[in-house]
């Protein structure tokens, strides 16, 4: 079992969390399906950053590479250096 999942079972239940895959992935380099719901911190989405600092028009850049934003949640304390505090659920449209 991977760490995302283990960190998943903290939040959800095990079936739910046994029907998610648990890639990293960087949009500004990897490709991205239609009808796909994806999860990430926002330099998953428009390329991490040394310093944690993004673009104000963040939302912006994500819905101009084809991606619909669902819901977003501020993370104080995470672990994903470089990726930023906020964490994305979009689809891709």
């Amino acid at each position: 079992m991977g760490e995302g999942q283990i960190y998943c079972k903290e939040y959800l239940d095990k079936n739910t969390c046994n029907k998610i895959q648990y890639l990293n992935f960087d949009f500004t380099k990897d490709e991205s399906k239609n009808n796909n719901v994806y999860a990430g911190f926002l330099g998953n989405f428009i390329g991490k950053k040394y310093d944690n600092k993004f673009s104000e028009n963040w939302k912006s850049m994500i819905e101009s590479r084809g991606f619909e934003i669902l819901s977003t949640y501020d993370l104080d304390d995470n672990i994903a250096n470089e990726y930023g505090t906020k964490l994305i659920i979009t689809r891709k449209r």
